[in-house]
C-alpha cells in the first residue's frame, strides 16, 4: 500500500503538472517577452516604420510592408482581455496568446541578439478558435480506443514495475539487488499518443524512468501519453520464476523425484 500510494502521487503530479504560469515566468526571459509584446503593439499601432527598422535583414522583403498591414488586419480593435506566453525555445523563439472578445490570436516571433541588439528574424500572426489551454486540456470525454488502451498501459506499466520493484527488495539472498532495482524501474522504447489529435508516435530507440506518463508540448501545448516496455520488470520475474523452480527441484526428496 505504501508503494501504492507514492505511485499515485506520482501519477497526480505527472498529469496535472506544475502551476505553468510560474513555469513560464522562470523559463520565458523578461526582456524577450517584453520585446515581442512591445512590437506586437506597435503592429496593432500600425506603426510599420519602426517595425521594419528592427526586421533582420534575412527577412526583409519588398513585400514586406503588405505582409505585416495583412498581419496588423487580423487584431481586433478592442484591447485583449489577457496576453500570456504560450510557448519557449532557447534560440529565442516565443508565441503569444491574445484574447479578444471574439476572437483569439498567436503571435510567433524569434529574435536574434547579437551584442545587446535584438532583431526579428521571424513575425507570423495565425488567428485560433480558442485559447491553447481549452483546446488541450486533459479530457477523457470523446477520445479513441486507440487513445483510452495507450492511457491505460501508462496507468498500468509503472504500478506494475512498482509491484516488481518491492518484490526484487523483498527477495532474499537476491544478488546484485541494487542493480536489478535500478534496472527494474527503466522502460525501454516508447509508444505515445497525442491526446488532442490521436495521432500515434512510435520510438524504438528510448529509455525512459519511470515507464508510462504524460507531458505537455511546449507550456499549453497538447499531452502526450507514453508508455514504455517494463523491460527491466519482466526480466527480473522471469529470472525469479527460474531460480524459484530451480531451488524447488533441489529441496525435494531425491527419492520423490522420477
Amino acid at each position: 500500500m505504501r508503494y501504492l500510494t507514492w505511485l499515485n502521487i506520482a501519477l497526480c503530479l505527472c498529469f496535472t503538472g506544475c502551476n505553468r504560469a510560474a513555469l513560464v515566468k522562470k523559463v520565458v526571459p523578461q526582456e524577450d517577452e517584453a520585446f515581442a509584446r512591445k512590437y506586437v503593439d506597435l503592429l496593432r499601432q500600425r506603426a510599420f516604420d519602426q517595425i521594419e527598422q528592427k526586421l533582420d535583414p534575412s527577412i526583409s522583403s519588398s513585400d514586406v510592408r503588405n505582409t505585416l498591414t495583412t498581419m496588423a488586419e487580423m487584431f481586433p480593435a478592442q484591447e485583449p482581455h489577457s496576453t500570456k506566453v504560450v510557448a519557449y525555445n532557447l534560440r529565442h523563439s516565443l508565441t503569444l496568446e491574445y484574447e479578444f472578445p471574439d476572437k483569439w490570436i498567436l503571435v510567433d516571433m524569434s529574435i536574434k541578439r547579437i551584442n545587446n541588439a535584438s532583431t526579428i528574424t521571424g513575425f507570423r500572426v495565425t488567428p485560433i478558435l480558442d485559447s491553447l489551454e481549452h483546446v488541450n486540456r486533459f479530457s477523457l470525454a470523446g477520445k479513441s480506443t486507440v487513445q483510452y488502451a495507450v492511457l491505460g498501459l501508462a496507468v498500468a506499466a509503472p504500478i506494475f514495475t512498482f509491484y516488481v520493484l518491492a518484490v526484487c527488495l523483498k527477495t532474499k539472498n537476491q544478488t546484485r539487488k541494487r542493480l536489478w532495482a535500478i534496472f527494474i524501474l527503466v522502460g525501454v522504447g516508447k509508444l505515445g499518443v497525442n491526446w488532442t489529435t490521436g495521432s500515434l508516435i512510435f520510438t524504438p530507440l528510448a529509455v525512459n524512468v519511470p515507464c508510462g506518463g504524460a507531458t505537455t508540448i511546449r507550456f499549453y501545448g497538447p499531452w502526450v501519453v507514453t508508455v514504455n516496455l517494463p523491460l527491466g520488470a519482466i526480466l527480473f520475474l522471469r529470472r525469479r520464476s527460474r531460480s524459484l523452480v530451480s531451488n524447488q527441484v533441489h529441496a525435494a526428496d531425491p527419492a520423490e523425484l522420477p
